[in-house]
């Protein structure tokens, strides 16, 4: 994929790309939801074109999109060469199909034609789709060549759809319906209009009223200054309603910025979001100030009509978000984020603390970082790779758990020993009396399989290393052994620290060891204190990310993942009088990042709150808060009771 858009929602939200755009908040204090990410451009753009001679040979644009049973629907408008001069390509509604959302198969014959008056001799354009009880309501423009008239057809198939004519007759012009798929207040909502955005409401999506008075206006200065229109249908989020809208800028402004490029401009449409309140849909309480998507390719910036991206599909599949926008009203493209997803007990997710940096140490990846907190501070040690792809340890501190500072004299722990020369990696911290015990994976090249190494430090900078502080003893565990985790107190008179072992290649199980100094090390048992489990998230591997204390017992953050080898986020308890039993785990992941890893290595108690910490996508670090006395709340006898990993947002 290439040119990445990063869209972020205020600063609680889990970016999936680098970086955040400014944001602006009406009255009131509404936060955008939990929801967003980093679209990035689909590389093969435009995924669908104008072909042959026939209803789709002029332009193929503007398309609506819907997902059932697994697959993508897109209903797109489609324009021809028929009719003379200024009505040059009257526009009717194509259906195409697809199972991945990127290659889609088109019907010969479009769905939806003009046959009304009002639909003749412009065509039926660009539409908006919901599926609400069985049925499916496709919004649309119906024009006349006077004037546009927002209009609504329905089906149970997708393929028979009957007419119900203009919506809104006494409105006058009306275009661009997105109806939100639920009822607020024992009423549908539909926000419309392509100057201003109005709102109207109805009991039986079929007849509508609508609220003279605009919810939301352009803004001067804005890139929405000359017009806001309403994209996809919204998205209902515990945050509030939220609607992607397509904006312009004048047309004086579009001049300038053209003789800045040195090539004639007299638009430029972009997409943003604005949230409403689930309480009163008509009050705006959020509100980007800068678009996320705006007209970077040639295809977006040359067309019929040119420097336009026009979003009007959004569609979510295994926690992919897929949107769809015309480009210069002639092609479809296609704008693709994925999504981090939390159980439900976590809250105040924060941006990315911290990501790559410069050219040194830290220049490529920055992830899989160990906390522990001191001094009314949180503290951070991470690994850090450079372009050499050899591991390093840095050390960062925060004041609030969110905003992070490195420190100067990074890095604090590198290669330097047989033991450790390919690089230092994923360390876990513990501390007793005044010091700190570090555990981290020693890389060898593969010499040994033993690669817990500890590193002892009284004031977090010098750090004497003590080598490799266990091997593997047994079959399970003989190919390697890694990630340790010190419990962060004596249970029987001993030290106890949970490890990975592996046989084969991305089959591994947890053991545990035990210490009278915390240098010299053995196990504990001949067997493992935790297997994989088959048809869960972890039915191929399991690896300890880190261990609290809690009333329940030895509460451990851990990593699995299933033939995929991706990581997933998990909880398991184990039993504070003898940590080699097994109490309760989950039985879905607390923590996942569709397509790519999550590595939960941190979770701390800080000022009230327990952050948790991770490695995104092998690259940047995240965070998050969690109540972990709701995490705990449903343990039975032996195991917890399922639990549903949910999105940042969910669709209705």
């Amino acid at each position: 994929m290439k040119a990445k858009i990063n869209v972020v929602i205020l600063t609680l939200v889990i970016l999936i790309g680098i970086g955040f755009l400014a944001f602006s908040k009406t009255e009131g204090r509404g936060e955008a939801p939990l929801w967003g990410g980093g679209f990035e451009k689909y590389e093969g753009n435009p995924i669908l074109s104008p072909q042959g001679t026939g209803f789709e040979a002029k332009a193929t644009f503007n398309p609506a999109v819907i997902l059932v049973d697994g697959t993508f629907y897109m209903f797109y408008r489609a324009e021809d060469w028929t009719g003379e001069g200024k009505w040059n390509g009257q526009s009717t509604l194509g259906l195409a199909r697809s199972k991945d959302g990127i290659k889609f198969w088109r019907r010969s014959e479009p769905v939806i034609v003009p046959s009304q008056s009002y639909e003749i001799p412009g065509g039926c354009e660009d539409p908006r789709i919901v599926k609400i009880d069985g049925t499916y309501y496709l919004t649309y423009t119906g024009y006349d060549g006077k004037t546009a008239r927002l209009c609504l057809a329905t089906s149970k198939d997708l393929i028979n759809w009957k007419k119900h004519g203009p919506i809104l007759p006494n409105w006058g012009w009306s275009k661009s319906g997105a109806i939100v798929p639920k009822k607020i207040n024992g009423k549908y909502w539909m926000y419309f209009g392509d100057s201003n955005i109005w709102v109207a409401t109805s009991k039986d999506l079929i007849h509508w009223q609508a609220i003279k008075e605009p919810v939301m206006r352009p803004r001067e200065g804005y890139f929405d200054e000359e017009l806001v229109e309403p994209g996809p249908p919204p998205i209902i989020t515990e945050d509030g309603i939220l609607l992607i809208y397509n904006g312009n800028i004048p047309k004086a402004r579009a001049i300038e910025l053209g003789r800045k490029e040195n090539r004639g401009m007299i638009r430029q449409y972009g997409t943003g979001w604005a949230l409403f309140s689930l309480d009163d849909p008509t009050k705006l309480t959020a509100r980007c100030s800068t678009p996320f998507l705006t007209p970077t390719e040639d295809f977006e910036k040359m067309g019929q009509i040119g420097d336009v991206v026009f979003s009007e599909g959004l569609v979510n599949k295994y926690g992919r978000w897929y949107l769809y926008y015309g480009c210069a009203d002639t092609y479809v493209g296609v704008a693709i984020a994925d999504e981090t997803h939390l159980d439900k007990e976590f809250s105040n997710v924060l941006a990315p603390i911290l990501t790559p940096k410069g050219n040194g140490f830290e220049s490529e990846r920055v992830f899989n970082p160990t906390a522990f907190v001191e001094n009314n501070k949180i503290y951070v040690i991470y690994r850090a790779e450079s372009s050499n792809e050899r591991s390093s340890l840095g050390l960062a501190r925060s004041k609030d758990g969110k905003k992070f500072v490195r420190y100067g004299g990074n890095p604090i722990v590198v290669p330097s020993a047989p033991y450790d020369k390919q690089g230092c990696e994923d360390p876990r911290i513990a501390k007793f009396g005044g010091t700190y015990y570090l555990t981290y994976c020693g890389n060898d090249g593969g010499k040994t399989p033993g690669n817990i190494c500890l590193a002892a430090s009284q004031d977090l900078i010098h750090w004497k290393k003590h080598g490799e502080i266990l091997q593997p003893k047994y079959e399970w565990e003989y190919s390697q052994i890694k990630a340790g985790v010190i419990l962060p107190e004596k249970i029987n008179g001993k030290y106890w620290m949970y490890y990975q072992g592996e046989a084969l290649p991305w089959h591994t199980k947890m053991g545990v060891a035990c210490s009278e100094d915390l240098i010299h090390w053995k196990q504990a048992l001949d067997r493992p204190v935790m297997e994989p489990r088959p048809g869960y998230f972890d039915s191929q591997g399991t690896e300890p990310g880190c261990a609290v204390s809690v009333a329940q017992g030895i509460l451990m953050i851990y990593n699995g993942w299933d033939e995929t080898t991706l990581n997933k986020a998990g909880w398991a308890l184990f039993s504070k009088e003898d940590p080699t039993k097994l109490i309760a785990r989950c039985d879905s992941p607390v923590i996942f990042l569709p397509g790519r890893h999550v590595f939960a290595t941190s979770l701390v108690r800080f000022q009230d709150d327990w952050f948790i910490y991770w490695g995104a996508d092998d690259k940047w670090i995240d965070g998050a808060t969690v109540d972990l006395s709701e995490l705990l709340t449903q343990k039975g006898k032996e195991e917890i009771e399922p639990r549903v990993c949910l999105p940042l947002a969910t669709v209705a």
